[in-house]
């Protein structure tokens, strides 16, 4: 889904930096669940670290597969589209294709901005869906099929 639009900081929040991993982490079914972070700076697990406990396997095991390839409890899907600007004072979805735009936004005020006493603000639409618009951490509207 095509999402477009910006939204706005009050201020840098102190979680930025786990924010900022935290948004490129594939947010896959394992220990530490939704809120767990990936140590590689792309996102990308660290697969020695993985199978260290089991041994080194050039192959994972079935259930493993499953687990990487299953979202974790709460998360929508496996990466959440926001990213955080180069200043810290911005959010968007760059390229555009999102899935789960306002499920991944609630995640992100309840788990960074909100307990940094942070307040984001601004409007956002995923192509064809709605139109959302944030006001100081609350969606203030939200139109359908815009």
């Amino acid at each position: 889904m095509l999402t477009r639009g910006c939204l706005f900081l009050d201020r840098r929040i102190a979680l930025e930096d786990g924010l900022r991993a935290w948004c490129l982490t594939r947010h896959w079914r394992r220990a530490g669940g939704l809120w767990a972070v990936d140590p590689d700076d792309e996102g990308r697990p660290d697969f020695r670290r993985l199978y260290a406990a089991q041994g080194w396997r050039p192959l994972p095991l079935p259930q493993e597969i499953e687990d990487y390839s299953a979202p974790a409890a709460g998360a929508p899907s496996l990466y959440c589209p926001w990213r955080l600007s180069g200043d810290g004072l911005a959010m968007d979805c760059p390229g555009g294709d999102a899935e789960y735009p306002l499920e991944w936004l609630v995640l992100v005020l309840e788990g960074f901005v909100i307990p940094s006493g942070g307040r984001l603000s601004g409007e956002f639409s995923a192509e064809g869906l709605y139109t959302a618009a944030l006001v100081d951490n609350e969606i203030r509207s939200l139109r359908m099929g815009v």
